[in-house]
């Protein structure tokens, strides 16, 4: 069985699979390029691409999965199949089967064989009005460094431009975490863009998140978390940004896959509307 764990609803449902060994085959095909990309819930990437040589498909951007998950309806269109697997999440478990895509094609990224986790995403049209084919991850898109434009709508892919504020990657890629201090407590967060805030996980074996000097506040997003409480952190530092009562959410998890990080970072949460993924320094920019 594949030991999963996934957050996807609005931010919350993510998938890793700490344990896979295998990756896909990824270039460029060629030095740099571009894309355009649709903005769900004003921070949730998707944009167009192809699967197994198949354009047209909506691929939701998910710097916080891994493996790539391909829709149900889509994989028995694209004639993707394999053994059959569960997906461990924040929420509970999931069936679904694991298999290989032959390609995907985005903008300049070509990625073959690719691992999948074959899964039923019908809930993500539901929360965000459109079909969503995949969800894909740095699995696929750590063929090139890459900056995301929130303002703008585009991912550009080629060498990071210039950029004054960054942090090094603490772990990564496929999953890349950084260090960021919460109220004066150093943190280890997932870069995910596909999570809509800051989260923070509270289990038996980490520390409150800090959320005892917290003012609690009601959430109700549409969540597969079902105990989550929002808060508000008096001091947030990631490299030379500072932020001052920003908004987080605090969720509850025992899962022990989970503790190689404290929470997932959405970057937009903190303000930061243009992110590099640095891969040839290792870095996470932003301006």
């Amino acid at each position: 069985m594949l030991l999963l764990c996934l957050t996807a609803v609005r931010g919350e449902a993510k998938f890793r699979n700490p344990f896979s060994k295998s990756s896909p085959s990824t270039s460029a095909a060629q030095n740099s390029g571009e894309i355009a990309f649709r903005l769900v819930h004003s921070c949730l990437v998707v944009a167009t691409g192809a699967l197994n040589g198949a354009p047209g498909r909506n691929l939701l951007i998910d710097t916080g999965t891994n493996p790539m998950v391909l829709d149900v309806r889509v994989a028995r269109m694209l004639g993707v199949g394999g053994r059959a697997s569960d997906l461990r999440t924040l929420g509970g478990g999931i069936s679904g089967a694991s298999g290989i895509l032959s390609s995907v094609r985005l903008g300049p990224i070509v990625a073959q064989s690719v691992p999948v986790f074959v899964a039923d995403l019908s809930f993500l049209q539901e929360d965000f009005g459109e079909r969503i084919d995949a969800v894909v991850g740095l699995d696929v898109l750590k063929a090139s460094s890459f900056t995301i434009d929130y303002e703008d709508r585009r991912i550009v892919f080629g060498p990071a431009p210039q950029y004054r504020n960054w942090v090094p990657f603490a772990d990564g890629p496929p999953m890349i975490t950084v260090k960021i201090e919460i109220d004066g407590e150093t943190k280890r967060l997932l870069v995910d863009t596909g999570a809509e805030g800051l989260f923070l996980f509270r289990g038996q074996d980490r520390k409150d998140a800090r959320s005892q000097t917290a003012a609690l506040r009601n959430g109700s997003h549409v969540s597969l978390t079902r105990n989550r409480q929002q808060v508000e952190i008096p001091d947030v530092r990631l490299g030379s940004l500072r932020r001052t009562k920003q908004a987080a959410y605090v969720v509850d998890t025992k899962d022990p896959s989970l503790r190689g990080f404290d929470g997932l970072l959405g970057m937009p949460a903190l303000g930061i509307m243009e992110v590099v993924f640095d891969f040839e320094q290792e870095r996470l920019g932003w301006k």
